[in-house]
């Protein structure tokens, strides 16, 4: 009888123990800090809105684990239907307390994020209805992320891309949800820098096309049985617009360079954006 009442305390006390190993290993936790840290894994997600779900004190133990990236499966089960919360409790470091670092976030919908509770950021305009969404992606542009006295922390994203399953079925975007990584602010700076450098670089590239697009123009305008220069000075035009609306290392083309080029060339199918001077246009990467 005694046996017993013993193996019975050990099988009791292996529970206990098994299942705060498990709580533990939903913690992410920020030990150290070189270069990026990306909050990867441990996300508890729960369909719907409900702003209580920001409280660090919420019970979200019943939620389901997904990843931020919202992969096409997650759309195709039901998973995510367009809007939802993330929630992840975050272990600091004693070392990373009252300090303050930047957060940056690449997504493809809209999202305001918290931390125990307080909304610390907005990126673009989160909504249940679709004419009112406002999808926004600031990506190296960083916000701030001030951890204080304690080492426990819930971060929770209120996000909508109620665009998501319209995009994976026309468009293949078979990710439709975001990525938050913490870093350095000073590092965030450099990046940031480096970005806007790249940018004046585009600038420059598009005064340059202008420049050839203009001359060629004159050209046509003073000799008019010349037609390639009216040509030339068309395509000198469009180049920048599509290659400041590009990805790094990608080549982007127009609906019109698609269609002329059929199937002799692989694409890739974007979603249709704002061209300033032509409004929505479709367009494409050029894969090869």
């Amino acid at each position: 009888m005694f046996s017993r009442l013993i193996a019975t305390f050990l099988l009791f006390l292996s529970f206990i123990t098994l299942s705060a190993t498990e709580e533990d290993t939903l913690v992410f936790r920020m030990d150290s800090l070189d270069g990026m840290l990306v909050l990867d894994q441990f996300w508890k997600y729960h369909t719907g809105d409900n702003t209580l779900w920001a409280d660090p004190a919420y019970d979200n133990s019943g939620w389901d684990t997904l990843s931020t990236l919202i992969h096409s499966s997650a759309l195709e089960n039901g998973t995510f239907e367009g809007l939802g919360w993330f929630r992840l409790h975050l272990h600091i470091d004693s070392a990373f307390m009252n300090r303050t670092f930047a957060l940056l976030i690449e997504q493809e919908g809209a999202s305001e994020v918290y931390l125990n509770g307080k909304r610390i950021k907005s990126f673009g305009t989160f909504s249940h209805e679709i004419s009112e969404e406002r999808t926004s992606n600031p990506k190296t542009l960083p916000a701030l992320i001030s951890f204080g006295d304690s080492i426990n922390y819930v971060l929770a994203v209120r996000y909508s891309n109620l665009r998501a399953k319209h995009n994976l079925q026309i468009y293949r975007r078979t990710e439709a949800g975001f990525r938050l990584a913490i870093l350095q602010y000073n590092l965030a700076i450099l990046v940031l820098v480096a970005q806007i450098r790249s940018g004046m670089f585009l600038l420059f590239l598009f005064t340059v096309f202008l420049v050839l697009s203009l001359v060629h123009f004159l050209l046509y305008l003073h000799y008019r049985k010349q037609k390639s220069n009216l040509y030339y000075s068309l395509f000198m035009k469009k180049i920048p617009r599509m290659e400041s609306n590009s990805e790094p290392m990608r080549i982007n083309v127009s609906e019109t360079t698609y269609l002329l080029l059929g199937d002799r060339v692989t694409f890739t199918p974007r979603q249709p954006m704002e061209i300033k001077g032509k409004g929505t246009m479709r367009m494409y990467f050029l894969e090869g």
